[in-house]
C-alpha cells in the first residue's frame, strides 16, 4: 500500500524506507533466535509452539544440520 502511495506522493518514500528496513531488523532477530535454539539443547514445544510453521521448519532442518555436525566432530575425537 505504501509502496503505491509513493508514485502518487513521494515524500512517502522515507516512510516506505523505514517500514522496509524495520521489516529487515525483525526478520534478522527471529532468525538470529532461531539459529541460536538450534545450536542448543532440543526445545520444548512451548518454545516451539510460539514459532510460525515456517520458522518451525528452519529450526528443525538447523538444528538436524547441527547435531550432525556435532555428532561427526565428536565421532572424529573420540576416534583419535
Amino acid at each position: 500500500e505504501t509502496k503505491d502511495q509513493i508514485t502518487r506522493n513521494p515524500e512517502r518514500m522515507a516512510q516506505y524506507q523505514k517500514a522496509k528496513q524495520l521489516s529487515c531488523d525483525i526478520v534478522n532477530a527471529r532468525l538470529k533466535k532461531i539459529i541460536a535454539l538450534s545450536a542448543g539443547p532440543t526445545q520444548t514445544e512451548l518454545v516451539l509452539k510460539k514459532f510460525s510453521e515456517e520458522e518451525k521448519m528452519i529450526y528443525k532442518q538447523l538444528s538436524g544440520i547441527i547435531n550432525e555436525w556435532r555428532a561427526k566432530i565428536l565421532e572424529y575425537f573420540e576416534e583419535s
